[in-house]
């Protein structure tokens, strides 16, 4: 009986791993041709953002020309104004210059007869001294130009800026949801006892070469430890956490139910989950995880025992606690913490539209602060 149910229950499980591993495959496929279809799409969409501002740019060039010609104009308007004026005061000046000529001829007249005459002859001519008062414009409206063009310009400008923002803004808002490749994820019931969450369990390790120099693993990868102030001689990877204390596990969860528990020591530990490309070399607080955009997660510190997401900290209103449960369910974007040093009861839960494969992450702040990936079925 026993030999004919082992050979039967093997080739069952080949079976199932066979098609698990082509439905793998298969996934890996339709994700590649999608990259390739981003990838083109990509290229699509710069070649019409570059006509688009192109356009803007010629837009831009038209109304330049226009403010010049608009100058050029002004300038033409105060010229040829100036020159009638000038040809006017000109002819004026030749007149009295001729009329000043004949007043000197009459003064070196010789006789009084030859003075009358010539008198006489010059009063007929009634010769109009008056000038004309010249009315020179002022520039002042010429400079008033560059501040109505300097404001228009940044009008504009804010107005392109804050346009491009919002509306990108609220694309962005949409997310970029994940490529589903697998079919609709069936309605299961919610969780109640820690017997239900195990049915999800996942068994994890931390990856070495994303431990921070004073993090120490051990017990088959599972153990994390703050040893500062001694380093440990690790090589340089590229994903290994310089500045944070903190490591990675080497798997991820992705789709579908997770759950995850762990052991916690010492104020300052912190365990959650986070996406693969948070900054690793960063001093900033968006590179530790309670400070990342894509980072859920609790710990322990001075205040007590809290909940972290993107910098804002939310108090779970306990102390004592050695043990979380960690529960991730990518369908209905959502990640809960429970207390599962007692009675299960629950932490915290985070809403949001998972884009992204999951990896639990862990930060150590002070020494001796230890976490302790459990096997959650044993």
């Amino acid at each position: 009986m026993t030999s004919t149910v082992k050979p039967t229950e093997l080739q069952r499980k080949h079976k199932e791993i066979s098609q698990s591993t082509t439905a793998a495959e298969k996934a890996i496929e339709k994700l590649q041709s999608n990259n390739d279809s981003i990838k083109s799409l990509v290229q699509d969409v710069c070649v019409t953002v570059g006509q688009q501002f192109a356009c803007l740019h010629t837009a831009l060039e038209e109304a330049r020309k226009g403010v010049v010609e608009v100058l050029e104009g002004e300038q033409k308007q105060a010229l040829t104004q100036a020159e009638n004026i000038q040809v006017h005061l000109e002819q004026r000046r030749s007149e009295l210059m001729k009329s000043l000529t004949q007043i000197n001829k009459l003064s070196r007249s010789k006789t009084d007869v030859e003075f009358l005459q010539g008198y006489s002859e010059w009063k007929k001519e009634k010769t109009d001294v008056c000038i004309p008062p010249v009315h020179i414009n002022s520039t002042d409206h010429l400079t008033s130009y560059i501040h109505v063009v300097t404001d228009s310009t940044q009008e504009l400008c804010d107005l392109i800026l804050s346009c491009y923002k919002e509306k990108l803004s609220m694309l962005c808002k949409r997310g970029t949801k994940s490529l589903m490749v697998d079919s609709q994820p069936s309605a299961l019931p919610d969780q109640e006892t820690r017997e239900d969450f195990l049915k999800y369990s996942r068994s994890l390790t931390f990856d070495p070469d994303t431990a921070h120099h004073f993090l120490r693993i051990t017990e088959d990868n599972r153990k994390l430890t703050n040893t500062s102030p001694w380093q440990h001689s690790y090589s340089d990877k590229p994903n290994r956490f310089e500045y944070w204390r903190q490591a990675m596990t080497s798997e991820s969860v992705y789709m579908g139910r997770h759950y995850i528990e762990a052991e916690l020591s010492g104020e300052g530990a912190h365990v959650g989950v986070s996406y693969r490309s948070i900054d690793r070399k960063g001093e900033h607080n968006s590179s530790c995880i309670t400070g990342y955009d894509f980072s859920w997660c609790v710990g322990r510190n001075s205040r007590g025992f809290s909940a972290w997401n993107a910098g804002v900290e939310t108090d779970c209103k306990v102390t004592d606690i050695t043990r979380v449960g960690l529960y991730i369910d990518f369908h209905r974007g959502c990640v809960s913490f429970y207390n599962t040093t007692g009675p299960m009861r629950l932490l915290h839960t985070y809403t949001a539209d998972f884009t992204e494969p999951l990896y639990v992450t862990v930060w150590l702040s002070k020494k001796d602060n230890m976490v302790y990936l459990l096997n959650a079925k044993c």
